[in-house]
């Protein structure tokens, strides 16, 4: 409905300014989306993002990457618009010193465990950021949401152990400490 009315606004403006016999303006069309997001070739995506940082845990440094971005070959889910909106690939680089500890790529299929059906099908990996050094790991903090940030999301804490070992669990961010 929305885009329908949409359509006619911008057929109006049109025709309002060719009959006036002035210049015609462009009038933006499409959704108005948050920052970090934007249509290309018809689908929404949100902005590659990029992250490298050191922290010190057990006496060391280490070093995370941390990388997400758009990814046409998972399967895309529609926003209430109707819009196409293409699901990200994050991924995860830990070395200490030389050694890399874990390079690993998830999408949102890794946390399918933890998410009910219909929100699963209707949701987008948002992304990946440091937490925290604890002592079983270093964690990072994770989202799957609805398209657009929306308030429905469902955060996840992913702690790397110094092998490399990954553990996933659901977890509420009031209770991040």
């Amino acid at each position: 409905m929305k885009i329908w009315q949409l359509s006619l606004g911008v057929a109006v403006a049109v025709m309002l300014v060719s009959c006036t016999g002035k210049e015609t303006v462009a009038v933006p069309v499409g959704p108005e989306l948050p920052p970090g997001e934007a249509v290309v070739d018809g689908s929404v995506r949100m902005d590659e993002r990029m992250e490298i940082d050191t922290v010190q845990w057990l006496g060391r440094t280490w070093i995370y990457e941390i990388a997400r971005r758009p990814d046409t070959t998972l399967v895309a889910v529609r926003d209430d618009e109707g819009l196409s909106c293409i699901d990200n690939r994050v991924s995860l680089r830990l070395s200490q010193g030389e050694r890399e500890v874990l390079v690993r790529e998830f999408t949102k299929s890794d946390f399918r465990p933890y998410l009910p059906d219909d929100f699963y099908a209707h949701s987008l990996l948002e992304g990946l950021v440091f937490y925290r050094a604890a002592d079983e790991g270093l964690q990072f903090a994770t989202s799957v949401s609805y398209p657009h940030g929306d308030e429905m999301y469902i955060s996840l804490l992913i702690t790397v152990g110094s092998d490399g070992s990954v553990a996933i669990r659901k977890d509420d961010l009031a209770s991040l400490e």
